[in-house]
């Protein structure tokens, strides 16, 4: 286990472009979520494809 710092850890506030670019940066495929100084989540690059996936087949299905 590492220690939480600013390459692997993100505000709840940080942009999703800007999560990704950390992850490929700094070669990782999740972040952890703090805030105050307390976990609150974690984020993988997974879960971005997937909501951007689900992003892209709403947007088309609206006429």
């Amino acid at each position: 286990m590492e220690p939480c710092d600013g390459t692997n850890s993100i505000p709840p506030t940080l942009d999703t472009l800007q999560a990704l670019s950390l992850m490929a940066r700094q070669g990782k495929s999740r972040l952890l979520v703090v805030d105050n100084g307390e976990m609150i989540g974690m984020i993988s690059f997974r879960d971005i494809m997937e909501f951007f996936n689900l992003k892209v087949a709403l947007d088309e299905s609206i006429p």
